[in-house]
């Protein structure tokens, strides 16, 4: 203990002395944040966005991240990424510039921005590993931001989302009506469409396209979202089975087309409206893209993403993690290794059931892969626990590793996909 005190006070002393070369290397990012408010306050001179950043905050977040807020009279999307490209290439030059030895910190594991407005209503929030934030030092924008992770709620995002949204459910319901009905009727579809709604929506086709035609299942694209409602209620007996019920249907395009009237005059989209449209996106389009998948690929790589990402968070949580003292009981060992074999095998079964894109076929298979691989060593090392093979468990232990790796591989090339 008393070795351990001699050492701290040499520290110390080195510390003190101005003429150490290592003056500042042993500063941890807490003591720093004071020094990086003052080279941001003094950046917005030289600020390439003509910028003058109101930085009202920088702390340090769950002990890795370096968060910086601030204040900004911007409000397009665009303009704030490249507001917040300009604050994380700054902390990376404070942070992650080895020129100069006497400004090396401590360094923080990731580096964030949460872009404000002037009622301090969060409009962006950015995060960004050490690989992405040397592409932004580099002055090379794309990669940073294929390679950062964004939360946007500005409006102009959050409208875009909507606008996306909305087109992608109006047309699987403009799709499948046809489908159903053409399935009915064959080339007298139109024949189950009322007949003033057909009328109007045949006149604009008509004068769009000079075409007299009253087959085509183009007609449908100048059908608005009431009309749509009315056709499946009024042939409901055909559409029954890919709707929960009449009642919610009806209640759930009459909110849909509330949020569509305020998309289609460009007014104000709030998060409330984002949630709302995730919800009816989930019950018009699930049932439709399981029965009729080449109707929404949209929805079905939505749908794939959002699950393959819940699938791996959850798996990641039964990781075991076993304490240092309890590496070598093989009781603790066998009741973490069955614990996560079990999930990994849930994991398995959920990810062969999930529908998924043609385009994702090689990379959803691979997952499944990876799983099946993976629920067969855990099995194995459960076995050579159980009999007490300590060297098979080893091997199997190390055989374990390189698969695990491969799930880091994976989210990695998953995430690249999905830009």
């Amino acid at each position: 203990m008393a070795k351990t005190k001699r050492v701290q006070k040499s520290v110390g002393r080195r510390r003190n002395n101005p003429t150490t070369k290592t003056l500042i290397q042993d500063i941890p990012v807490s003591e720093s944040l004071k020094l990086l408010k003052i080279g941001l306050d003094n950046y917005s001179r030289i600020s390439q966005s003509n910028t003058c950043f109101n930085i009202i905050r920088i702390y340090l977040s769950q002990q890795t991240v370096l968060v910086v807020e601030y204040v900004t009279e911007r409000t397009q999307s665009i303009d704030l990424k490249v507001e917040i490209g300009e604050l994380i290439g700054f902390m990376g030059g404070f942070y992650l510039n080895k020129g100069n030895q006497k400004t090396t910190f401590e360094v923080p594991k990731l580096f964030a921005v949460t872009a404000l407005n002037k009622r301090h209503d969060k409009l962006m929030y950015v995060i960004s590993s050490h690989d992405a934030t040397q592409h932004i030092m580099k002055g090379n924008a794309i990669e940073w931001i294929k390679k950062s992770i964004f939360t946007d709620t500005t409006g102009d995002y959050l409208l875009s989302i909507a606008k996306s949204k909305i087109s992608t459910i109006e047309n699987a319901l403009r799709r499948v009506i046809y489908e159903l009905l053409y399935e009915e009727k064959s080339e007298y579809w139109s024949d189950l469409v009322d007949s003033r709604i057909f009328k109007e929506a045949h006149k604009a086709f008509q004068k769009a396209t000079n075409s007299a035609d009253i087959t085509d299942s183009q007609i449908l694209d100048y059908t608005y979202l009431p009309q749509l409602k009315t056709i499946v209620e009024n042939n409901w007996a055909l559409f029954a089975s890919l709707f929960n019920s009449r009642e919610l249907f009806a209640k759930t395009m009459d909110e849909l087309n509330k949020i569509r009237r305020d998309e289609s005059h460009n007014r104000k989209i709030s998060e409330s409206d984002i949630a709302a449209l995730e919800r009816i996106y989930e019950i018009v389009l699930s049932k439709i893209a399981d029965n009729y998948p080449d109707t929404v690929p949209k929805y079905i790589l939505d749908n794939w993403h959002k699950s393959l990402v819940a699938i791996i968070e959850r798996l990641a949580k039964e990781i075991p993690c076993i304490a240092e003292e309890d590496r070598r009981n093989l009781k603790i060992n066998l009741v973490a290794m069955k614990r996560f074999q079990s999930a990994v095998g849930v994991a398995c079964t959920e990810t062969k059931e999930l529908l998924y894109p043609v385009n994702k076929q090689n990379l959803h298979l691979r997952l499944i892969k990876i799983l099946q691989d993976l629920y067969i060593i855990l099995s194995d090392m459960t076995r050579h626990a159980e009999n007490t093979d300590i060297e098979q468990l080893e091997s199997a232990f190390i055989t374990f590793n390189t698969k695990m790796k491969e799930i880091k591989d994976f989210e990695k090339d998953y995430l690249l996909s999905e830009i």
